[in-house]
């Protein structure tokens, strides 16, 4: 029974890319439509294969094009992460110290804890981190535009500590990709290319 609903499924997902192929739907639209797939658990292989059949051109590297997500963008999205970041703790620390309970401080030290937790493996994260959530970027892997694993975040987001280093290849990389990307082989797209 599931082996007759996933080959339904995929014959669904196979009529409506060749659906595509045939209407002017902009190439937006499309990649659009993609990333659904993608988010539905369609490889990167299916949807190359699917791409053919319909008549269009396989996808080189990740299910969201060629194109990396701006540097304007990434720094936006780093800033969200650190101004919801500093908002939260400075309140918790507010309400810890209001509330004069005794271990108050090994409270604020816990949540600053989670908080930095939060910085090493916010890209592992469903939907990513708050940042990339609110601005629609993701940290994909190179290879084959997965989500990253966590050890891979924590790779790409602990390479910020050599911070020049980080800055330098950031904004010199054709791909715009900074050393934690380039260790953890992860590229940060725009869900929703303009």
């Amino acid at each position: 029974m599931n082996d007759s609903s996933s080959h339904d499924d995929q014959r669904a997902d196979t009529d409506l890319l060749i659906a595509i192929a045939q209407t002017s739907i902009p190439l937006q639209r499309r990649e659009q439509i993609e990333v659904i797939l993608t988010e539905r658990g369609m490889s990167v292989d299916d949807i190359n294969c699917l791409r053919q059949l319909a008549g269009l051109p396989a996808l080189s590297n990740f299910p969201f094009g060629d194109r990396p997500a701006s540097r304007f963008r990434r720094i936006g999205a780093f800033l969200i992460d650190i101004i919801v970041l500093n908002l939260s703790m400075m309140l918790v620390h507010f309400l810890l110290h209001q509330s004069g309970l005794a271990w108050a401080k090994s409270l604020s030290g816990i949540f600053v804890s989670l908080c930095l937790g939060y910085m090493l493996i916010r890209d592992a994260l469903p939907n990513g981190g708050i940042g990339k959530r609110c601005l629609r970027l993701r940290a994909v892997t190179v290879s084959h535009g997965e989500a990253l694993t966590v050890w891979r975040s924590c790779q790409r987001n602990l390479a910020m500590l050599m911070t020049v280093f980080e800055l330098i290849a950031f904004l010199f990389n054709e791909n715009k990709q900074r050393m934690g990307d380039q260790l953890a082989k992860s590229i940060v797209v725009d869900l929703y290319p303009e």
